[in-house]
């Protein structure tokens, strides 16, 4: 009954009179204090949340739900104040109008109640305040990573990069110690390490692991992610023992990670912080968090797709260029079989029959004339059948050789058969370019065929014909200078022979040549000129070089190249060549008889050129050594000069020959050396007296390098050899000078006498002024 009474009396105390105007304006105070309290905060959070650009973000479902239950648990917190408020004005109020008995009685009895609910109010509301705190500030957090992770995705298109920045984030995000990714392989069956976060990672980057035997199977089968409370309990791991001693916490996390809708990698969180456990709320962050890359990770496996795809088809066009290499050289090589002559490598005689119809149709169209040339190797039989077929192939491709490198790349060679060659010349315009190339080739092969150390001497028989005069078509052109070839194979030595009507002049006019020349010869129609050769140290006269002149009653004086070709084709050679040694040393006899050498400190010498018919002509070493006792001549002042080609010709035959000259006491000169192909190892064999340097070097020096050059060359050798040296052709001080200045003992030429008839060199031997003269040259 009391307590009921003192309810009634609490009841009339707090229904008393309304607060006064001063307690309503503490009231409003109060409100306003309590809602700055509450609201502060909230617009700090907003404030952060805008300032990094993350306001829009609380708009997404998975944020939105905690920012209203934040809003809510502020506004009930204000609630809560105002109540309390509002029971503390009451008793403040009902202090005033009560007596103190009553407020006593009423404070014993309902204060404590009110002072525990307000108490239990205010811890609940701190620890809502708290948890609000830390959701807002998780979010805020998670926010800022998952703003992070879209910058970095944004700018890569590398998928093992992106997965990577991605582990990094989640680490974060979960506060795990180690993480791992595993990057499904293409066959669906095995895991491949592409990264690893925590205790050495190095150990498992780059392993291969079996999807079945890997605690991700489950993730992979189900595409879900999975949140392991203990590893040694959970049911979905495979059957066996885990050692979670060595993890601070026995729960982790395993992600798959999506690209569209392909299952692409597993990222593995372990070992959380401090110990704790990984939660639901874990799961569904880093879950937000793999969402947000699933489009850039869809781009950058695309872009590895295309890349692979790209790299694939380079590797395979690559492969597919070797393939079309091998298959052309392949090609080439059948095409080379079936129109080149394996052992020498020139055209087949088909091929050679194709490019010369093209040049045939040219020549139509342009009304320009092509030559065929028939070559066959003279003696070539003799040597293949005696030393083999392996010389004679030898043979064949030097042959093949000199041929290539003495003709033009617009001419056509071909290797027509065994020992025979076939040429073509297009754009010819006279007979004549053509018997100037077959002369060209004539003295290819008479140079000697050198094959280890030996020498073999061959030369060659070449028919010609010309399109369109002796035949208009391929087949024509060949059998005529075919036919041809063998007209010139009866010829003593090499020799060429044109299928033409032209030839036919030609051989009347040889066969006119050969009567005038006997009959000269008979006559003696021809005389002898004297050009002097003067020593450079001195100006002395040292000698002097017969030449040849033909006085022809109806053509007058004839020069030796008109004539002499066709004395060495025609075999007159020889008696005109006696006759000119036989006059020479009678002519130098009654020099030396006349006293015309008597102011000379040595009788010169007489020089007389001797061709290469006379030089192999069996009798030749008897007929030298007779003249010179018939003409009493002093075979020391016999100077015989012998050209460099007529030496190397039989290089084996000439070293006896020489000798047997150099018995009897004549002097050897080697006639227009540097324009030939010597072999030192003979040159230094043959017991040679002077080298004398052809007129075509001397006449460009000192001003031509490279001509001068080779006199430098040829004088160096000579004295390496002990062998005096004698230039030919000097017409000014300028080339004699430099001749000085390189050693050279003799010099010959224009500058210091023409050729002049025997008569002339007596007067010039008896006149000291004109020996005065030349000293004075040379000083």
């Amino acid at each position: 009954m009391k307590r009921g009474g003192d309810h009634g009396k609490a009841g009339k105390i707090m229904n008393a009179k309304g607060l006064s105007v001063s307690e309503q304006r503490l009231a409003l105070q109060f409100r306003v204090i309590a809602l700055l309290i509450t609201l502060v905060p909230f617009f700090v959070f907003i404030y952060l949340m805008s300032s990094h650009g993350l306001l829009d973000d609380l708009t997404a479902p998975e944020t939105l739900v905690p920012f209203l239950l934040a809003i809510i648990i502020v506004l009930s917190a204000l609630a809560l104040l105002q109540s309390l408020f509002n029971n503390m004005s009451r008793v403040a109020h009902a202090m005033k109008v009560c007596s103190a008995d009553e407020l006593a009685e009423v404070t014993t009895q309902e204060t404590a109640v009110e002072l525990k609910e307000i108490a239990s109010s205010f811890e609940q509301l701190l620890s809502s305040y708290q948890k609000t705190q830390e959701q807002l500030e998780h979010q805020t957090f998670e926010l800022l990573l998952i703003r992070e992770l879209s910058e970095e995705a944004g700018k890569s298109l590398d998928l093992r990069n992106l997965l990577s920045i991605l582990l990094e984030k989640l680490m974060r995000l979960t506060h795990a110690s180690i993480g791992s990714v595993f990057l499904v392989e293409d066959d669906g069956t095995r895991f491949h390490v592409v990264d690893a976060r925590g205790k050495r990672p190095e150990n498992i980057v780059g392993l291969e692991l079996d999807i079945d035997q890997s605690a991700a199977r489950w993730v992979v089968e189900h595409q879900k992610p999975m949140l392991v409370e203990n590893i040694n309990e959970d049911e979905r791991l495979p059957a066996r023992r885990h050692d979670s001693q060595k993890y601070a916490s026995p729960s982790f996390l395993s992600l798959p990670v999506l690209a569209g809708e392909e299952l692409i990698a597993i990222v593995n969180l372990a070992d959380r912080e401090k110990g704790g456990c990984f939660t639901r709320a874990d799961l569904t962050s880093a879950m937000v968090m793999v969402q947000e890359v699933r489009f850039a990770l869809d781009n950058a496996r695309m872009y590895t797709a295309l890349q692979e795809t790209a790299d694939r088809l380079e590797a395979q066009n690559e492969v597919l260029q070797h393939e079309i290499r091998k298959r052309l050289k392949v090609e080439k090589q059948l095409e080379h079989l079936a129109h080149k002559d394996r052992l020498t490598g020139l055209a087949n005689r088909y091929l050679f029959m194709d490019r010369l119809e093209m040049m045939l149709a040219h020549a139509r169209r342009y009304r320009s004339k092509v030559a065929v040339m028939f070559i066959d190797l003279d003696r070539f039989k003799t040597i293949n059948d005696t030393l083999g077929h392996s010389v004679g192939d030898r043979i064949l491709q030097v042959a093949a050789q000199r041929l290539t490198g003495t003709l033009r790349e617009v001419d056509m060679i071909s290797r027509y058969g065994g020992d025979e060659f076939t040429v073509a010349l297009p754009d010819i315009k006279t007979a004549e370019d053509a018997a100037l190339v077959a002369q060209k080739l004539l003295d290819v092969f008479n140079t000697p065929f050198t094959l280890e150390g030996r020498e073999y001497h061959l030369g060659a028989s070449i028919g010609i014909s010309l399109f369109p005069d002796d035949a208009e078509n391929v087949e024509g052109l060949v059998k005529c200078a075919d036919a041809a070839m063998y007209e010139a194979k009866p010829k003593s030595g090499s020799a060429f022979h044109f299928y033409t009507e032209d030839l036919g002049n030609q051989a009347e006019m040889v066969m006119e040549m050969e009567i005038s020349l006997r009959k000269a010869i008979e006559q003696e129609e021809f005389i002898l000129h004297y050009q002097p050769f003067l020593s450079l140290s001195d100006g002395e006269l040292r000698g002097m070089e017969v030449l040849t002149r033909w006085l022809q009653p109806d053509r007058g004086l004839v020069m030796p190249d008109q004539f002499i070709p066709f004395a060495e084709r025609s075999g007159l050679i020889y008696p005109l060549g006696n006759w000119v040694l036989r006059s020479a040393c009678l002519q130098h006899c009654r020099w030396v008889e006349d006293g015309l050498f008597a102011g000379l400190d040595k009788i010169p010498c007489v020089a007389v050129n001797v061709s290469s018919v006379q030089f192999r002509e069996p009798n030749f070493i008897d007929d030298v050594q007779r003249i010179l006792q018939e003409t009493g001549m002093n075979p020391e002042c016999l100077e015989l000069e012998i050209t460099e080609g007529v030496l190397m010709e039989q290089a084996e035959e000439s070293v006896r020959l020489l000798h047997q000259l150099k018995e009897m006491g004549v002097k050897i000169a080697v006639d227009d050396f540097g324009t030939g192909f010597s072999s030192l190892s003979y040159l230094k064999r043959f017991p040679i007296d002077t080298l004398k340097v052809d007129r075509s070097f001397v006449a460009r020096v000192p001003e031509h390098e490279q001509d001068a050059s080779i006199v430098r060359a040829i004088v160096d050798l000579a004295h390496n050899l002990h062998i005096k040296v004698i230039a030919e052709g000097i017409e000014h001080a300028e080339q004699l000078a430099f001749l000085r200045a390189e050693g050279c003992e003799w010099g010959q030429g224009y500058l210091f006498s023409r050729p002049v008839s025997s008569e002339a060199m007596a007067d010039v031997l008896r006149d000291d002024g004109r020996k005065q003269e030349w000293r004075g040259l040379i000083a």
